[in-house]
């Protein structure tokens, strides 16, 4: 066109290249045995969410939402994935900031929750002790302080162990 503009699939392209299909993926990248293809989702698949996927299969995600999904095409939360994650840095061991005033990591079994058997470990946000809760009800269970001290049955470990049974024996 006299705009300088490109079109594919498309008849009045809006930007310098404009691919449209609407029953599949709009960009292929081929090497011969494997293939990459980039698009839009299409009307009944995914539709107005953005894919990546190789000749194995759909690999990332990001919903009409924002929600990424990689390994999963339907992200629940904002970052989802399924598979196991390596966090490395190749000078260090590899670092995961958590941010907030009252972050952690929990694992939770959301699928079976009956039997669900929730581990939380987070700061409880006020003197930078950290918490480990083995019934996943932001209980506290032990807790290191920012001190060092580990409290057992305690939030407030005075010793280096500090070890406190509510029903007195022990």
């Amino acid at each position: 066109k006299s705009d300088g503009k490109v079109g594919i699939g498309v008849t009045a392209p809006s930007k310098r290249l404009h691919v449209e299909d609407n029953s599949g993926y709009q960009l292929q990248v081929d090497g011969g045995n494997n293939f990459w293809n980039v698009g839009a989702g299409w009307s009944g698949y995914y539709d107005g969410s953005f894919l990546i996927a190789n000749n194995t299969g759909d690999k990332l995600v990001i919903d009409t939402n924002g929600k990424v999904g990689i390994g999963t095409n339907s992200p629940s939360q904002k970052l989802e994935i399924d598979g196991a994650v390596l966090i490395k840095d190749s000078n260090t061991e590899g670092t995961l900031y958590l941010t907030n005033t009252s972050v952690g990591i929990k694992r939770s079994n959301a699928v079976d929750t009956a039997n669900s058997r929730d581990v939380e470990v987070f700061t409880d946000g006020t003197g930078g002790n950290v918490v480990f809760s083995a019934n996943g009800a932001g209980s506290a269970e032990m807790v290191v302080s920012d001190s060092g001290n580990v409290g057992i049955g305690t939030t407030s470990p005075s010793e280096l162990l500090h070890i406190y049974n509510t029903g007195g024996a022990g």
